[in-house]
């Protein structure tokens, strides 16, 4: 079926004058049961080969906001900020725990037996990699300026209790590149237990979204400046999903940084929650309200706030974890033979 689109505000303001549009897509109707149907790149088979496995860190993020902003002049302005409700930090810490468990079952199903979490930290913290601060992670979305459009989004993370996360290891934003080399470096400081272990270091990551979000400009068919900001809600499981690897060879005298990641986002058709028009906060933008062509005013910001089914929502969440799982093992296997 097609997605339903509201658009809340169009703005025009004269002749000259600008528009500024916000817009939200309502969940998408179910079709069948989700499926993620995750394949992995980047690794060649060699790089799952060692004489023993461990898991050091094992880690559930999830977006909790998204602030889409476009600017296409002073009145041609819009926002729109969603956020993410009906789940706290308990569900999401237990989900996390639940994934692990659901891995060390795979592994231990597939033939495989990871080291013992107490020599596996044992052997992090000698190196002089830290575990993350109370076993999580976020980031909130502060203040900045935009030209043109931008958007920012906010997300927590969180470690098994034994495979804590590690600081910054993973990014979890696409396509941030200096993340991504700071990622490196950390998955380089796992380069001596690696050694010490002789066993392959494997730290999966699985990253969780609830909505697509944009923002554009342009101009519309009479040439005035427009503004859209608009979020397309549906649960997706987000491309910077992966698991890092750090391999041994020759005895552990050498090692070999690697990783598997997913080729795109994964996206299912489930509805999951409902949206409160208007019940979330917003950051204002320096032009507050605009007048339209029928000189009705009008905000250019809005706040939504994304309100999920718990029971919809955790399943979908224990389908991602349950096929992330599998997928890393598979291939596990398929390296072994």
């Amino acid at each position: 079926m097609g997605k339903s689109v509201f658009s809340r505000r169009a703005v025009l303001v004269g002749f000259a004058a600008g528009c500024a549009a916000i817009a939200i897509e309502r969940p998408l109707l179910a079709q069948g049961t989700a499926a993620f149907p995750f394949k992995f790149s980047g690794f060649i088979g060699q790089q799952l080969r060692a004489p023993a496995l461990a898991i050091p860190s094992y880690q559930l993020t999830f977006f909790t906001a998204h602030q889409s902003t476009a600017v296409g002049s002073i009145e041609a302005r819009s926002r729109l900020t969603v956020t993410l409700a009906g789940v706290d930090e308990a569900d999401m810490r237990a989900l996390t725990e639940e994934a692990f468990e659901d891995f060390k079952t795979r592994l231990v199903a597939a033939g495989f037996a990871p080291l013992p979490a107490a020599e596996i930290k044992a052997a992090i913290q000698a190196s002089g990699t830290a575990y993350a601060l109370g076993n999580r992670d976020f980031k909130g979305i502060g203040a900045g300026i935009t030209i043109g459009k931008s958007v920012r989004k906010a997300y927590v993370a969180y470690g098994a209790q034994e495979a804590p996360l590690i600081e910054n290891l993973n990014s979890v934003v696409p396509g941030n590149s200096l993340s991504v080399i700071g990622g490196l470096g950390k998955l380089n400081q796992m380069s001596g237990p690696a050694k010490k272990l002789k066993a392959l270091l494997i730290t999966p990551s699985l990253v969780i979204d609830f909505a697509n979000s944009d923002a554009k400009t342009g101009s519309d068919f009479l040439g005035r400046k427009k503004a859209v900001s608009s979020s397309d809600v549906g649960f997706t499981v987000v491309s910077s999903s992966k698991a890092g690897l750090m391999t041994p060879s020759s005895d552990g005298r050498f090692t070999t940084p690697g990783g598997m990641g997913l080729t795109k986002d994964y996206r299912v058709a489930s509805p999951f929650a409902t949206v409160a028009v208007g019940e979330g906060k917003v950051r204002a933008l320096s032009v507050k309200s605009v007048v339209d062509s029928n000189y009705s005013i009008n905000d250019t910001a809005r706040g939504d706030v994304i309100a999920v089914d718990p029971v919809v929502w955790k399943e979908l969440v224990r389908g991602a974890y349950q096929a992330f799982n599998a997928g890393i093992v598979a291939e596990l296997v398929k390296a072994k033979k």
